[in-house]
């Protein structure tokens, strides 16, 4: 049904090896998915270091998972390879928009829950309460300013209809970005 992620029953017999999910994805094969576009979307985000364990799980078995079950591609940067200026970690989902949908969801509760396998090694092991109410979505220099609008028009359109909140870091100065990070969250 809609909403359902695909299960093996229905690909009885036709089950691919693990190994060639990988260029699967590259071809643009839709996995069963509705594609909603000729190419694959990008969505770059940030993930709170001390939740990134209870995304990727054992032996990165989670990720795997959500990678076979949704047909997008998911890559996190290394342990201690963070944002510049922050402790968190870029995460790079690529698939169609209803699969980076589904990725982005599960990545979202994961923030969102406690990890408990980190509890001991941070303070209290949480996410902060505002940080869990937040997507960070990292965008092209070239593209923030379409986002952003004449003015702040676009940004200021988008506040007064949902209500959300919306800060765009500033053009990095001192280091040579090529992206600037837009965070959403509750308003």
């Amino acid at each position: 049904g809609e909403g359902e992620l695909p299960t093996n029953s229905d690909n009885e017999g036709k089950e691919e090896p693990v190994e060639n999910v990988e260029s699967d994805v590259s071809q643009n094969k839709d996995f069963g998915l509705v594609k909603q576009c000729k190419d694959n979307a990008h969505l770059k985000i940030l993930v709170p270091s001390v939740a990134a364990g209870a995304i990727i799980g054992k032996n990165g078995e989670a990720i795997t998972n959500i990678q076979n079950c949704t047909g997008a591609k998911v890559k996190m940067s290394k342990a201690n390879d963070f944002y510049p200026g922050t402790n968190e970690r870029v995460c790079l989902i690529i698939g169609t928009t209803d699969a980076i949908t589904e990725v982005y969801d599960y990545i979202s509760e994961k923030i969102y829950e406690k990890p408990e396998t980190i509890s001991r090694i941070v303070s209290d092991g949480r996410v902060p309460y505002e940080r869990r109410k937040q997507v960070k979505i990292l965008v092209p220099n070239s593209t923030a300013g379409m986002i952003i609008g004449k003015g702040g028009s676009f940004i200021k359109e988008i506040k007064s209809k949902t209500g959300a909140f919306i800060q765009v870091s500033q053009k990095s100065r001192e280091m040579s970005l090529a992206e600037r990070c837009i965070t959403v969250g509750a308003g």
